[in-house]
């Protein structure tokens, strides 16, 4: 099973923002899709290990 991350531009703020119901503390927000993408490819394994019921075999980029 693959877990989910969701990505979507937020018109108002005017940044992209990623957050997920799987991964408890994951919302991040860029003014870019690549520098957002950087964020979370980064960002993600730190997380995971911190919370240790996801595991990392799960998650692809």
């Amino acid at each position: 099973m693959k877990n989910m991350i969701n990505i979507y531009w937020d018109s108002e703020a005017t940044v992209y923002v990623a957050t997920s119901d799987v991964i408890p503390g994951m919302c991040y927000k860029a003014e870019s899709f690549d520098e957002l993408m950087d964020q979370v490819q980064y960002n993600v394994p730190r997380l995971i290990q911190v919370n240790k019921k996801i595991k990392e075999k799960d998650y692809w980029f």
